[in-house]
């Protein structure tokens, strides 16, 4: 363990190949959870300075597949997220949501969901949208979120052109939430 955090210290003072050196000697090794989190999270952070994409998200993702506990994963998949949306990757952001929706507290799992759903409106996935909306309007946790829900479900069926159905949603809107 003292050795990854040595390699991490050398990351930090921007020596990177003496870093990959040392993981590579670490690696041979036998390693627990925490330690495979920690080399991958560092994986991870040395591919972003090598611009190298893929490997950043394949490094998170390991990192949190050996992740200890849900908040180190919430961490991990908000910066997969972060990175999947900077460069323009709806789809990829989408299923780093989803994972986040599965293990982050409350307020960032109804968030990252609101999200999921926009962008997937955005990838015309339009079917899966409403049969999510249908679920999620039953669920108390996003009531909070109704109206958005709602405001969403007719935008999905004016993008799907079907009109009278996107009116009647709209309507319903302006008759329940009138104030």
């Amino acid at each position: 363990l003292a050795e990854i955090w040595l390699a991490y210290t050398h990351f930090r003072m921007g020596m990177i190949d003496l870093v990959l050196t040392e993981l590579d000697s670490i690696q041979n090794k036998k390693l627990n959870r925490q330690q495979l989190f920690l080399i991958n999270n560092l994986l991870a952070e040395i591919s972003i300075e090598q611009d190298s994409l893929e490997n950043v998200y394949n490094y998170y993702e390991l990192a949190a597949k050996y992740a200890s506990s849900n908040s180190k994963k919430t961490s991990i998949y908000g910066k997969l997220v972060k990175i999947a949306e900077k460069k323009n990757n709806k789809l990829r952001a989408s299923d780093y949501l989803e994972e986040l929706v599965k293990v982050a507290p409350d307020k960032i799992r109804i968030d990252s969901k609101m999200q999921w759903l926009i962008y997937q409106r955005e990838l015309g996935q339009y079917d899966k949208i409403i049969n999510e909306i249908g679920s999620l309007l039953g669920l108390s946790e996003f009531q909070a979120e109704y109206i958005k829900l709602e405001l969403e479900l007719g935008k999905i069926y004016i993008d799907k052109e079907e009109f009278n159905i996107a009116k009647d949603i709209l309507l319903q809107l302006v008759e329940v939430y009138s104030k």
